[in-house]
């Protein structure tokens, strides 16, 4: 008896301690995973997206995202249509790079798959020969019916959105009247962007102000010999005594003092030699 109570206990411990399979990916390799069909239409739909909000494209994203996506989706594009706009926002060289992330905690059940894309947007802003780059993460969770067909079914940011979309689902699942609160949202977001607007305008005034109270001041030119500083800087950066800039300032080195640096010194002198 004393036997058979161990092998049970044993038979018992040994299917307690087996794993059970909740999600689809515990046994399936990583690339696979990547690869799936769900991952390349969310990548998809994602791109169009970016494009209309940005750009001020004007893909078809119903086929992509449920009615409730959608919804929030299309006020998120018409907030940034707005805000670029009205601030004078516009991209060049423009590209989205979209791709998974924190692939050990994407989950399946049934037939939904909830999973997070990083979405990188790279582009340079009108007259500026500078890149920039921003980069979120989307939870997104993709649906299939038994036909097969796929829809996203929740698209979420929680960090740097135009908009709560924690509080967005909320309401859904509540449902709350969702159309009267974004609109709401909407009204106050137009009037921070007015209020960033007129600040934007008073910088720029009081930019030209300093620039030419300089300028009739202190005789200061304002255009640089790019090439003069090009070839100072790449014959200084590595010396430990650079030669000075200006036969006017002697070159000082600040790092000889303790705690010091000297990195803005170097600077103030490349641009001393473009005058």
């Amino acid at each position: 008896m004393k036997i058979n109570k161990f092998l049970l206990f044993s038979f018992l411990s040994l299917f307690v301690l087996m794993p059970i399979k909740t999600h689809a990916f515990e046994n399936t390799k990583e690339k696979d995973k990547l690869n799936s069909e769900d991952i390349e239409f969310a990548k998809k739909a994602v791109i169009q997206y970016y494009k209309n909000r940005d750009l001020g494209e004007n893909n078809a994203l119903d086929s992509y995202f449920s009615k409730d996506v959608l919804k929030l989706i299309n006020y998120k594009i018409m907030y940034k249509n707005y805000k670029n706009k009205e601030l004078d926002i516009s991209y060049s060289k423009y590209n989205v790079i979209v791709k998974p992330v924190d692939i050990e905690k994407w989950v399946k059940k049934g037939n939904t798959l909830s999973f997070s894309l990083q979405v990188i947007t790279r582009f340079f802003y009108m007259n500026s020969d500078v890149e920039s780059e921003e980069s979120i993460v989307l939870e997104i969770t993709v649906s299939k019916d038994k036909q097969g067909n796929i829809l996203i079914t929740r698209c979420s940011q929680s960090l740097y959105s135009d908009v709560d979309e924690i509080k967005y689902y909320d309401m859904l699942s509540k449902k709350e009247n969702v159309d009267k609160w974004l609109m709401d949202n909407f009204e106050v977001s137009k009037n921070e962007i007015e209020e960033a607007k007129k600040s934007k305008e008073e910088d720029l005034k009081e930019y030209k102000y300093d620039v030419k109270n300089d300028i009739e001041t202190f005789g200061i030119n304002t255009s640089f010999d790019r090439q003069s500083i090009a070839n100072w800087a790449r014959n200084n950066y590595d010396r430990i005594y650079p030669s000075s800039s200006s036969s006017y300032v002697p070159y000082y080195d600040f790092s000889s003092i303790s705690g010091n640096y000297d990195c803005t010194n170097f600077v103030l002198l490349t641009l001393l030699v473009g005058r």
